[in-house]
Order: structure tokens, then sequence, then C-alpha cells
């Protein structure tokens, strides 16, 4: 009799399609993972660009705008002879596969900026608070809340 060493072709089979069976359980978890991976990873894009905006306007002691462009932020800083951009424009779309939507806490539109003071307190309506919605392909949302003080709050507004 002779010493068998490895695997049988029927071995290495059943491991495989066993393998296979549990990858095509772990696949849609994984994607809906990376989903909600990018849906947060666009709300705190969308934070950090609010709270540039707000540190520009009072580290300069003039007036910013937070600017919201269909999906695409970008920070200006209003000058005596121009307006000049800070922070480059993102595409929440392109990078994160998110979109953005622009509403004040009400639920009414609230047009295409956010605008801060020289004291980094929002211009125009102070007592209303503006919500930013990042929504990823699925539907599901988060949102960035900034209030009229000029707080910027991540995640649930009140």
């Amino acid at each position: 009799m002779r010493l068998r060493r490895g695997f049988t072709l029927l071995e290495t089979l059943i491991v495989m399609v066993v393998l296979g069976l549990v990858m095509a359980m772990a696949a849609p978890r994984m994607r809906a993972g990376t989903e909600t991976a990018n849906r947060k990873a666009a709300r705190d894009v969308v934070a950090s660009y609010a709270n540039t905006a707000r540190r520009m306007a009072l580290a300069r002691a003039s007036g910013t705008r937070l600017v919201v462009n269909g999906n695409t932020l970008a920070v200006t800083i209003d000058s005596l002879s121009a307006t000049s951009t800070v922070a480059r424009a993102t595409d929440l779309q392109s990078q994160f596969g998110a979109t953005l939507s622009f509403l004040f806490l009400n639920g009414a539109s609230a047009g295409s900026e956010i605008a801060f003071d020289k004291r980094g307190m929002l211009r125009g309506g102070a007592n209303l608070t503006r919500k930013l919605v990042v929504e990823s392909a699925s539907g599901a949302r988060d949102s960035v809340c900034i209030s009229g003080a000029g707080m910027v709050m991540r995640g649930r507004c009140r």
C-alpha cells in the first residue's frame, strides 16, 4: 500500500463551494458597510467645510460663505476687492456617492449658501437652524446642522 499525500479533486471542489457560499452571504453586508462608511465620511466633509467657513470668518474678521452647488461644497471669503475661494470645491457625489440637500430645520429650502458674519454667526435669520442632509444611494440619510450662533452639529438636528 502506497502513502497518499495531498487532497483529491472532490475534496478541493467541496471546499471551494463552501467558500463561495460564505462569500455570497457576506458580500451584501460588506457593500452596506461601505455605503454607511461613505455616507458618514461625506457628512464629516460637510461638517468640516462648515467649521472651516466659521473659523475663517472669526480669524479674518470678515464674512465667509459655505457655498452649496448641487452636490458640491466650497468655502469663500468676502473681501472688499473680490470674493476668494479658500477651500477647494468638493463633489460629494463623485467622491462618496452621496447627494446633498440644504434645508431650514422646518423643511423649507434654504437656497445655495450659508453666510457667516465676522463673529462666526449666521447672517440673516439667526433664529433658524440650517440643515445639510447627506443621502446615500440606498436612501439612508445623515445630517449636519448649523445653529444661528454658528455651532456645527453632526447627526440629528433638534
